[in-house]
């Protein structure tokens, strides 16, 4: 009896740890990397013309205000073509108050233009006048031609009268003063209406100069860059004033910082499948070493649709992305004023539970599902 009693003791203690492992259950988890973003996402600034940079107002981990100057291009080239343009524009615009004159009949005035545009003004008053001198001596000889027509036709007329010349005569002499009336008023309408397709004409290069001259005045204006929203900086591509910036290039990130802070995930496409949304995460950060701070508890709320494909460049495996909302007042040892875009995390995602038992046991059922098989 006394030899059985280790016998009994060790299968007692066997069954005791057997009932244990059957009730006990410990979380299963997929572990992946994270790093802090904001949920308004990261700013991209970009520069829209390129050009050379000619002041650097921020540094990298700045905190900027919306519409703040954070640099600016030397405007040198787009200004130039600015100032090109308005010429161009004022030159229409006064050439237009010329030939509106010309078409209306009216007398020719410059009114409310500014000083510097004399030289345009004096320009087309010489050729207004030259203009007027020219198209009133050619009406005075088609008036005087049309006076004279008259004066045969009424001669003709009487002529005819009297005896001493026939119809046939005076329908010509007629016709001749109807054709000669008609040239003068053909004359009159023919520089009017030269006028006016002169103006339809500087109409449609306003249009078209206008259009591009505010093309132009945006990108003098986009030579002076500013923060489109308020943020701390946290990239800056040049820090070196006469660098070269292309068109289109990403010049500066800003990260906002009056918006809720979430985390994404890099999540192996091999533990994808077992995730659901919903599910409860654990973090831990890099910055707050986690056997002093402990963790930060939040849930998964977004998982890619395809998986983002790796990076030779960068040796990065290919992942999915995924998202999720933490809790970041469930650790009050952790000041969340200290917290910041890119600060990187390790996560467990809880997505299940199960015995102790069933735990030990997965090796021998994991083998069962391939045992008598052979390849």
């Amino acid at each position: 009896m006394r030899q059985a009693s280790p016998i009994y003791l060790v299968a007692g203690l066997v069954s005791c740890f057997l009932i244990w492992a059957y009730h006990f259950e410990i979380d299963e988890s997929v572990r992946a990397t994270g790093s802090i973003a904001p949920a308004g996402r990261i700013q991209i600034v970009q520069v829209a013309d390129g050009g050379v940079l000619e002041a650097l107002y921020i540094n990298e981990g700045d905190r900027v205000v919306k519409g703040q100057v954070i640099a600016k291009l030397e405007d040198t080239r787009a200004s130039a073509r600015k100032s090109e343009l308005d010429a161009q524009l004022a030159a229409l615009q006064v050439r237009r108050m010329r030939a509106q004159a010309e078409a209306s009949g009216t007398p020719l005035s410059f009114v409310d233009l500014p000083a510097q545009w004399s030289g345009l003004i004096e320009a087309q008053r010489a050729l207004f006048l030259a203009s007027q001198d020219r198209q009133q001596k050619a009406v005075d000889a088609l008036a005087s031609s049309v006076s004279l027509a008259k004066r045969e036709y009424d001669m003709m007329s009487k002529l005819t009268r009297g005896g001493d010349a026939t119809n046939i005569q005076l329908l010509q002499a007629q016709r001749d003063f109807v054709d000669r009336t008609q040239a003068l008023e053909d004359a009159k309408l023919q520089y009017r209406t030269q006028a006016l397709g002169e103006i339809a004409e500087i109409d449609g290069q306003l249009f078209s100069l206008k259009f591009s001259i505010d093309e132009r005045e945006n990108i003098v204006a986009k030579t002076t860059i500013t923060a489109p929203k308020s943020g701390i900086v946290t990239s800056l591509k040049y820090a070196t004033l006469g660098a070269s910036v292309s068109a289109g290039e990403a010049f500066v990130s800003i990260a906002p910082i009056d918006e809720t802070l979430e985390l994404e995930l890099e999540i192996d496409p091999t533990d994808v499948g077992s995730l659901r949304l919903g599910m409860p995460i654990k973090l831990s950060l890099g910055a707050f070493d986690p056997a002093i701070f402990g963790t930060v508890t939040g849930q998964l709320k977004l998982i890619s649709a395809d998986v983002v494909p790796a990076n030779d460049a960068t040796r990065k495996a290919a992942y999915f992305k995924g998202v999720a909302d933490v809790d970041w007042a469930s650790n009050s040892r952790i000041d969340a004023s200290l917290l910041r875009p890119g600060m990187t995390a390790t996560v467990d995602i809880k997505t299940g539970s199960r015995t102790v038992l069933l735990y030990l046991f997965k090796p021998l059922l994991r083998g069962s599902s391939t045992v008598f098989t052979e390849r």
